[in-house]
């Protein structure tokens, strides 16, 4: 796996958090377009970032934490729904997933198993950010692109 090293700058971000498997976090994204909708923040001129900050490898799936995300301006504040937090930034490996967000935990994989060790890398242990550009445009599933972003020292 080749892997990019990119910047991002620091992000303020509304987000929902979500706790158990990774693959059950519909709940928490079908609220915050809800509230995102009632916001009036526009889907398509704002980010959309899944932070997930465990390894489902070696965390028990009812304990796994991950937050629904959207990037919001300064005038908006924390509510009953949503909590307000800041990403950090910095280097980030970088890697595209393409198909089923199903299968996303294989690209994280080989991410850490292949691309890490090839290029020397090392975590932050700080969350793994899934930025999903075009999400409102309706294509299929098999066409669905993530990019991931790991935090590295």
């Amino acid at each position: 796996m080749e892997l990019q090293i990119k910047h991002l700058e620091p992000m303020r971000v509304a987000c929902i958090r979500h706790i158990g498997p990774y693959q059950e976090c519909t709940k928490a994204w079908e609220a915050l377009f809800k509230w995102a909708t009632e916001k009036k923040i526009d889907p398509k001129t704002t980010h959309w970032i899944g932070a997930s900050y465990d390894d489902p490898e070696t965390t028990p799936a009812e304990k796994l934490r991950y937050d629904a995300c959207v990037v919001v301006s300064g005038d908006i504040q924390a509510d009953d729904t949503v909590e307000i937090k800041n990403f950090p930034g910095g280097k980030y490996a970088y890697a595209v997933h393409k198909g089923p967000y199903r299968n996303m935990g294989q690209t994280f994989k080989a991410i850490f198993t292949e691309g890490f060790p090839k290029a020397g890398l090392e975590w932050r242990m700080e969350a793994c950010l899934e930025f999903y550009p075009g999400e409102c445009d309706g294509r299929p599933e098999e066409e669905l692109i993530t990019e991931l972003y790991v935090p590295v020292k």
